[in-house]
């Protein structure tokens, strides 16, 4: 196939939310760039680029006409729109917001005959890093209701195309050398040799979606108080015993998503060893893995946190080969005071609340595994019993090393 219609509409490595909750997509925008081009992000990457619609031969040996040129912008009252118009193409397209946190993307096509023998398809380019651990695959067509459901590494997507005037596949070209990718494509009921007009139209949006890439371990065992305290300092308490000064918010636990990765809150928490709270445990108890990781995701956040740049406090990870790897976990790099919300430079605020003294926050940081060869068997978290921030362990995610591609 004709490498020149091969085009982007790109979901490429795509974060579908940051939140506490999956719905919430605040962080969703959509766009034409300054070229015309429908471009939709998630988490500030972009997750749809490009798409253009192109008259070829039937063999694709040669390309007729095609819609890849820039096209002016404007605004209506809907969304946004912008046209082109050419010999034998005139196409009229729409970006509307919908009020179910989704954008749609509408074509409007009028095509002349160029007098011979064509075809004519809209591109949707899908680079493959989501789904790359997919295993080869035919040419597949939408669900009965209209819809594209897949499931990739970063989350699932809906790619609604009811109601368009033309045929749509997911078609995988990974392995051919003009592409390397997966897309989206739609051939509409065009000859060449007649006029046609008609429609076009995509709802994209993300939906919840587990890959079994994430992993998520259960820390319960390993926890040592729960979320909730009544009595600041009487060292019967839970979370950080400063009485109503306490994480029930999250009492009951909670399903978080921080860029493309789940995040498991359980009622009880792992609470360590710091300066103002030297009666707190040194260590945990370990955590158990059992497979080969790439990566760990912690959700974490600390107490009377030191200057920014110090250690907070530290992970241990144990090979099952014996050997061990620590990992320094740092003040404004990867953890931050839970009271208030600071971003660290080098994690995510993955949750935001408050009780009744201060704002709060949780923070997502990554470890990448320097042996992903070898099968991690247990992480434990490391307390400061000489003094220093106390550390408050949420959440532990592993990124399976076998199920995911070198690409991804």
């Amino acid at each position: 196939m004709n490498k020149s219609i091969h085009v982007s509409f790109a979901i490429a490595v795509a974060a579908l939310l940051v939140s506490a909750a999956w719905a919430d997509t605040r962080s969703a925008t959509a766009a034409f760039s300054m070229a015309g081009r429908a471009e939709f992000s998630q988490d500030g990457r972009m997750t749809v680029g490009n798409d253009i619609f192109a008259i070829s031969t039937p063999d694709y040996g040669r390309q007729i006409e095609n819609t890849d040129v820039p096209m002016s912008v404007e605004l209506y009252a809907m969304g946004q729109r912008t046209s082109w118009k050419g010999r034998h193409i005139s196409i009229e397209k729409f970006l509307e917001p919908q009020g179910d946190n989704s954008f749609t993307v509408t074509w409007a096509l009028d095509l002349n005959p160029c007098g011979e023998a064509a075809v004519a398809d809209l591109c949707i380019e899908v680079p493959p890093e989501a789904f790359d651990d997919l295993p080869p695959q035919p040419p597949r067509r939408p669900d009965a209701d209209g819809i594209f459901r897949l499931n990739g590494l970063f989350g699932g997507i809906e790619a609604s195309v009811a109601g368009s005037d033309g045929e749509w596949f997911f078609e995988d070209f990974r392995k051919a050398a003009w592409s390397g990718r997966f897309r989206f494509r739609c051939r509409v009921p065009y000859t060449g040799l007649a006029p046609w007009k008609g429609r076009l139209s995509m709802n994209f949006k993300g939906a919840k979606a587990a890959h079994r890439a994430f992993r998520v371990l259960d820390i319960a065992p390993a926890a040592n108080t729960g979320l909730t305290d009544e009595t600041d300092g009487d060292r019967k308490g839970g979370w950080t015993d400063q009485g109503r000064n306490d994480l029930s918010a999250l009492a009951g636990g909670a399903e978080l998503r921080s860029r493309f990765v789940p995040l498991r809150v359980v009622p009880r928490a792992i609470v360590l060893a710091g300066g103002e709270r030297a009666y707190f445990p040194a260590e945990s108890g370990e955590i158990q893995v059992g497979f080969k990781v790439r990566r760990l995701d912690f959700l974490h956040a600390v107490a009377w946190a030191g200057a920014p740049g110090t250690v907070a406090f530290r992970y241990r990870v144990g090979y099952a080969d014996g050997s061990i790897a620590e990992i320094p976990v740092v003040t404004g790099e990867d953890v931050n005071n839970w009271h208030g919300v600071v971003e660290p430079t080098h994690g995510y605020v993955a949750w935001e609340g408050a009780n009744s003294s201060s704002s709060l926050s949780l923070h997502h940081s990554r470890w990448v595994n320097p042996s992903p060869e070898k099968e991690i068997a247990w992480v434990k978290a490391l307390g400061n019993p000489d003094g220093g921030a106390v550390p408050m362990v949420l959440g532990v995610t592993a990124l399976d090393a076998e199920a995911v591609t070198d690409r991804q």
